[in-house]
Parts: structure tokens; C-alpha cells; sequence
């Protein structure tokens, strides 16, 4: 069944550790305040999870729209968790509108319903992703944004293709480089909102060194089965594909040389996501200001931004 409201899809954590003593009651706290950060916008959430995820969750969730998830632990998914081809399938199929969102469980929006709408509207013909602001702890005002990671995606869905992220798990590393690089080789039109309102409280890494690496091999391997054959990223990719095609891939290379090789492409992959992008918008609603018509630059520098059309610059 579709729905009217703007949708943001997601995939809840049963086992979420946050907060000043990062344990289980202070991240089921910090998650549940990052799913009413969404609602309170007005935006319908929906969660990914497996059968017995859902029967734990529900309860805790109210307004929550849970979908179940397929996925069952395996060799490259040892937790079972679920795919990224199904948090796509999933707001592809439940949202009425064109555009819906993607982002992590324990992402915190604090713009109003207006802003929310004004983004959705500006990713109609295309896709709009923001880095999240770090913040530590809940309560403090977001620092810095990481840049080598895209954590709210908002796209129309026409452009989304579950089938190329089918692999891919929700919490693992790549994913993102890999769903907005593939975008921006179709040449779909991508802004980059840069903005404080989508923030994240800093915790530990959830995944190690190996999933890192297996991650890389499966990056590397989807982008030879799309024909990346130009630039830096298609001589990197020839490299690792060669050898793990012919198996060799001893210790020390994979500890050292692919560890080197896979930072060399998340950086490629980065820097071409971000020179596709069409526009560069700077989202703060710290106070609201009268909106300017015309960019300078490629960087909006008023503090609100309201019913703008960035595509039509």
C-alpha cells in the first residue's frame, strides 16, 4: 500500500549501544529520539528488519511501518541483516510520491516539516544526499560533517535500481559509495546538501578491517560487471579483480597492498561523486533569513532555505 507522506526508510537496530555510557538503554533512547525527529516532520518511517527483529521492535515504535525482511545470516553477513536492496524495494513500493529517503536509524533530523518538503521536492528529478554532522554527546551542537560518508539519500525512485545493490548489507561499509556512484555514472543529476540538520552522535566502528576488505571485493566486482572501464577507478578495479581472480591474494597483500588500494578507491569514488554533483547547497535553519533568488557560486549561503528550486538555477 502507498502513502501520501514523505517516506524514510531505514532499517532499526535491536541492539543500538549510545550515549555518555554507550550501552543498549542509551541507544534504544537515542534511537527512538531520531525516529520522532522524522515523524515530528511529518514523514512516515519505515524499518527493514527480519520476523524476530520486528517482534521486538514494534512495540517500542509506534507509527513505525515494519517490513520484513528476507535476508539470513551468511558467510559475507554474518548477523543477517538486510539488504540494501530491500530498504529500496521497500520505499519504492510504499511511498504514493515520487521521491523517498534512505538513511541509518541513528541519524537525527532537527529541520521543520517545510524544509523536509523542500528537499523532497528538489530530488524529483534527481537525487540529493547529505553527510551527517557528528555529535557527541546528545544534546551538543553538531561539529564537523564526514565526508566519506553519505548517510541520508534522498532520490526519486524511478532512477533506483535494487538489483545493483543486491549483496550489499545495511551497516556494512562501501554501500553508499557504490549506490551514488553508479547514479552519478548515469549521469542523474546529484546535489550535495551540505547541512547541520542531519546529525549523528560519534560511537565506535560497528564493522572491522575484514568486512572492510570483503566490501572492497564486492565494490570492485560490481563495478567490472557494470563496465567501469575509465579513469582511476577502472585501472584500481583491473588490479584487484586480476587478483582475485586468480587467487592471489596472500596475507600480507591483503592486510597492506589492498587495505592501500582500497583507500586509493573510496577516495577516487568519493571525488567523482562529488564532481557530479550539479549543485553544492550549504541547509541551516539556525535562524530564518529572507532566501536569496540566485546562487553565488555553487554555494548557498543563506540560513534557510524555503521552496527553492535548486534545479532550476
Amino acid at each position: 500500500m502507498e502513502n501520501d507522506q514523505h517516506v524514510v526508510v531505514m532499517s532499526l537496530s535491536p541492539f543500538m549501544r549510545r550515549g555518555f555510557r554507550n550501552d543498549e538503554e542509551g541507544g534504544r533512547a537515542y534511537q527512538r529520539t531520531c525516529v520522532r525527529s522524522w515523524q515530528d516532520a511529518g514523514a512516515l518511517v519505515i524499518s527493514v528488519n527480519t520476523p524476530a527483529e520486528i517482534s521486538s521492535l514494534e512495540p517500542s515504535y509506534p507509527g513505525v511501518l515494519f517490513v520484513e525482511s528476507t535476508a539470513t545470516k551468511s558467510t559475507s553477513n554474518p548477523k543477517g541483516l538486510p539488504n540494501i536492496s530491500e530498504l529500496i524495494s521497500a520505499g519504492q513500493a510504499k511511498t504514493k510520491n515520487e521521491v523517498f529517503a534512505i538513511t541509518n536509524s541513528d541519524v537525527l533530523y532537527e529541520g521543520d516539516s517545510g524544509i523536509l518538503s523542500d528537499l523532497f521536492s528538489n530530488a524529483r528529478e534527481g537525487v540529493i544526499f547529505s553527510h551527517r554532522f557528528e555529535r557527541s554527546p546528545i544534546g551538543t551542537a553538531p561539529g564537523l560533517p564526514y565526508l566519506y560518508g553519505f548517510d541520508v539519500i534522498i532520490a526519486n525512485k524511478r532512477f533506483l535500481l535494487p538489483s545493483e545493490l543486491e549483496g550489499f548489507f545495511i551497516g556494512s561499509p562501501w554501500w553508499d559509495y557504490l549506490f551514488l556512484y553508479l547514479l552519478a555514472a548515469r549521469n542523474v543529476p546529484i546535489i550535495n546538501c551540505i547541512s547541520p540538520l542531519m546529525s549523528h552522535m560519534t560511537h565506535d566502528q560497528a564493522w572491522n578491517n575484514e568486512a572492510w576488505l570483503q566490501g572492497l571485493f564486492a565494490v570492485s566486482r560490481r563495478l567490472r560487471e557494470m563496465a567501469v572501464d575509465e579513469g582511476p577507478v577502472a585501472a584500481l578495479l583491473g588490479y584487484i579483480c586480476h587478483s582475485l581472480d586468480a587467487g592471489r591474494m596472500p596475507a600480507f597483500a591483503v592486510g597492506d597492498m589492498m587495505t592501500s588500494f582500497g583507500i586509493t578507491l573510496g577516495t577516487a569514488m568519493v571525488s567523482y561523486i562529488n564532481q557530479s554533483c550539479s549543485h553544492v547547497v550549504r541547509l541551516d535553519a539556525i535562524e530564518r533569513r529572507p532566501r536569496s533568488r540566485k546562487l553565488t557560486g555553487n554555494l548557498v549561503k543563506t540560513k534557510y532555505i524555503h521552496a527553492m528550486n535548486f534545479l532550476d538555477m
